[in-house]
Order: structure tokens, then sequence, then C-alpha cells
């Protein structure tokens, strides 16, 4: 491959792996994950607010985000409204979903 060639093609890879971030590292899927489970742990009615703070906390550690990211994540969402709303609608369909191993 012609050298020029080949970092024109690493150029495009580059571009559309940062397309693929919302900010700080956070890509779409891991936003996807990470707020399901956070509201999964909102509408448990059997936490209290200890257990839902701490249920938050180890969503967020085990996604490796925190609550700034997220933020900024959700903000650069808002520039981009397509993109929020299919990010949106695939975590409404998570939530709705049978919980993995049931309905099979």
């Amino acid at each position: 491959m012609p050298r020029p060639l080949a970092l024109a093609l690493l150029l495009l890879l580059a571009v559309a792996c940062r397309r693929a971030e919302l900010a700080d590292g956070v890509s779409d899927s891991v936003f996807v994950a990470t707020m399901t489970e956070l509201r999964q742990v909102q509408a448990n009615a059997t936490l209290d607010s200890a257990g839902r703070a701490a249920a938050r906390d180890a969503a967020l550690r085990r996604h490796r985000v925190n609550a700034a990211q997220l933020e900024r994540a959700a903000a650069a969402l808002a520039d981009d409204p397509e993109r929020a709303s299919n990010v949106w609608t695939e975590i409404e369909r998570r939530l709705s979903a049978p919980p993995e191993g049931e309905g099979r």
C-alpha cells in the first residue's frame, strides 16, 4: 500500500474511533450499559437511599466511568439529536427486555 494511502487510512480510522466516543472515553455502548443499570438501580424499590448510593457507585465502577464523564457524554448527545435518540431508544429497549435467562 502506498504510504500516502496508508496515512489517509490511519487518519480515517482515528476519526471513526473518535466518533464512537461521546466524551472522555465513554462510547455509546458504555453510556447505554451504564445508564440502563443506573435506571434499574433507581427503580429498585427494595433499596433505601444508602443502598441506592452504593449500587450507583458500584455500577459506575463496573463500567469504569464517573458521574462527570456521564454528564459530558450526555452533553455531547444533546448536540447530536439523532444519535441521542438512538442511544435512548436502546436504553429503553434494554429496560423493557426480560432479564437475561428469562423468556427463553
